[in-house]
C-alpha cells in the first residue's frame, strides 16, 4: 500500500519527496529511495533553536506543513506518519519535506 500510494503522489507537491527508486533486497524487504532532503526537522530544532523557534520560521514551517497535508487529502491520502524527523526546510528557499 504504501508503494502504492508513494508512487502516486511522488513529487506532485514542493513537499513531497520524490520517490527515485524502488526494489527489493536480498532478505526480501521492499525498499524505497527516495530524493535528498536535507537535514531534519528534529536535528535543527536541536543545533540551531534550543528555545525554540522563533515565530517568523515557525509560522513558515506550520504554513508548509499544512500545505502538504491539504495537497495529500486533496490527493485522496487521509493518513500519513508526520514525525519531526521528517524532512526539514533546507536553503535557499526552505521547504518542508514529510515522508
Amino acid at each position: 500500500m504504501e508503494v502504492r500510494i508513494s508512487s502516486a503522489i511522488s513529487g506532485t507537491h514542493p513537499g513531497i519527496p520524490k520517490l527515485l527508486r524502488q526494489f527489493t533486497a536480498p532478505n526480501g524487504r521492499m525498499c524505497l529511495l527516495f530524493e535528498y532532503g536535507g537535514s531534519c526537522l528534529a536535528r535543527l530544532l536541536q543545533e540551531r533553536f534550543h528555545n525554540g523557534m522563533p515565530p517568523r520560521i515557525l509560522k513558515k514551517v506550520a504554513w508548509q506543513l499544512v500545505s502538504v497535508v491539504r495537497h495529500l487529502h486533496a490527493s485522496k491520502v487521509r493518513h500519513v506518519l508526520l514525525l519531526p524527523v521528517s524532512r526539514a526546510p533546507t536553503a535557499p528557499q526552505p521547504i518542508l519535506k514529510i515522508r
